[in-house]
């Protein structure tokens, strides 16, 4: 057994700001819960991001030199793994969410053949780095941005490349998130040949006037005859982003976008709740009255339960994480649900992130820097975190939220807090325990995150960890 609380504190790797201390407000809930309180007000907050969840005790923020030798060494190493996954960040949009806070570039500033020039550029000097062809890749996930702005031959190109440098397993599921305006049968079938085997849409809303509010063009019988035509193009797994709680989103519009999307060929789901980020030109205009007020924790609470409902009783569907559905044998959603686990993620272009071997890295999110520095044949302005060494084994505890369900022999020795805690949101009966094993019921599914924010907390605790730090990306 490994002991942690003699080691100094650690800095840890924080979002925006430091969670709420879910821990501390645990036993206010189990007070609630067994005073018949309404499940929505078990916590005065509900944290809804994973990133804003964790700030987990991740080590020393190496400066740029040092952070660069360190990616070239261990990217060695990787390549002696079993199993990883690949991250290939496309950060250009043709128009910009009104709800949006991603790192995302307007694609008219930059000639996008530049960008993927330098992002196949990265991935063949770091797979040139690889010598073992036994490190199979279990996912790449193209993230964005708008992946969907490339041309399907630069999508095809990029493929190619980690073809060319990375041992892909027989079954690699290869994800595109697409936008839904301008998409053709063409293009689609252009991706299907290139290797692409999942695509992802942001609907968010098929209601037209809520798409209008957003910053979306496409409307909803569009919305409709594209996911049809994924389905010809050759696409068995077909997944969206849904997003309730929106300005004049109400309980019989909400029904309306599910049961569309019922008629349709999509095979999975993310159902989240609107964020109002107050920097976010929709942030602004709620915070001015420019648009209706939105609902509060009751409102998100039925239109969850409402969604909850509905595609845990579709046909063939079930749930594989609190916020995302699918139908058994085409939906595997490898990406997220393995991202618990302590295996390497190998993260290409700016603003994308990974881990390798114990370093937690992203890329310059500037798109110039990240181009210049493919150019000079080196990551010089890496940003990247020495992660502290028990820190892979205490990443098992979050499959409790990220996949469901948590063994007990998978919470390390060295962490007896999180067995306490588990314990508490028992009594919530946010999660239950049978044959050793925990699984998220009832009201853990509405409160996952709150439940992964207290996992992180109890993790610092047993680690001594006390600081948080705030990070700049640039």
């Amino acid at each position: 057994m490994r002991n942690a609380s003699a080691r100094q504190p650690v800095e840890l790797l924080g979002g925006l700001k430091q969670p709420d201390n879910v821990l501390e407000s645990l036993d206010e809930a189990i007070l609630r819960k067994k005073s018949g309180v309404p499940a929505w007000n078990f916590f005065d907050r509900r944290i809804k991001t994973h990133n804003e969840a964790i700030g987990l005790p991740v080590g020393k923020v190496l400066p740029h030199p040092l952070a660069h030798q360190a990616m070239n060494d261990r990217i060695v190493s990787s390549a002696l793994e079993k199993q990883r996954m690949i991250y290939i960040h496309i950060p250009f949009c043709s128009t910009i969410c009104t709800f949006c806070a991603f790192f995302r570039q307007a694609v008219g500033s930059f000639d996008v053949s530049h960008y993927v020039d330098s992002l196949i550029s990265q991935i063949n000097r770091l797979g040139s780095r690889h010598s073992c062809p036994e490190a199979s890749i279990s996912a790449v996930y193209f993230g964005g941005g708008t992946p969907s702005l490339l041309h399907q031959d630069q999508i095809e190109a990029i493929l190619n490349a980690v073809r060319s440098n990375f041992s892909l397993s027989r079954d690699c599921e290869i994800t595109l998130e697409l936008r839904l305006n301008g998409i053709t049968s063409e293009y689609l079938q252009g991706l299907r040949r290139a290797g692409v085997n999942r695509i992802s849409f942001g609907v968010q809303t098929l209601n037209t006037e809520m798409r209008r509010t957003l910053g979306r063009i496409a409307e909803r019988n569009h919305i409709l005859s594209v996911l049809h035509e994924s389905e010809h193009a050759g696409f068995e797994s077909i997944t969206v982003d849904l997003i309730y709680n929106l300005p004049g989103q109400t309980a019989k519009t909400w029904e309306e976008d599910l049961n569309d999307l019922a008629s349709t060929p999509v095979t999975g789901a993310s159902v989240y709740s609107l964020i109002p980020f107050k920097h976010s030109v929709l942030g602004k205009n709620l915070a001015e009255g420019k648009e209706p007020p939105l609902g509060g924790i009751q409102n998100e609470y039925e239109f969850y339960s409402t969604s909850d409902r509905f595609f845990t009783n579709l046909d063939g569907w079930k749930r594989f994480s609190p916020v995302h559905y699918g139908k058994v044998g085409y939906e595997r959603n490898l990406y997220n649900t393995m991202r618990s686990a302590p295996i390497d993620i190998l993260g290409f272009g700016a603003g994308g992130g990974g881990r390798v071997q114990g370093l937690l890295y992203m890329n310059p999110v500037n798109v110039s820097r990240f181009i210049e520095d493919q150019q000079n044949q080196g990551d010089h302005h890496l940003f990247a975190v020495d992660m502290d060494p028990l820190f892979p084994e205490a990443m098992n505890c979050f499959s409790l939220t990220d996949s469901l369900s948590l063994t007990d022999t998978s919470i390390p020795d060295f962490l007896p807090s999180v067995s306490k805690t588990l314990s508490k949101f028992q009594e919530m009966g946010a999660v239950r325990y049978q044959d050793g094993q925990y699984e998220l019921s009832g009201p853990g599914f509405f409160w996952g995150y709150n439940i992964s924010a207290a996992i992180a907390q109890a993790i610092r605790q047993d680690m001594n960890t006390n600081s948080f730090q705030e990070v700049n990306y640039e």
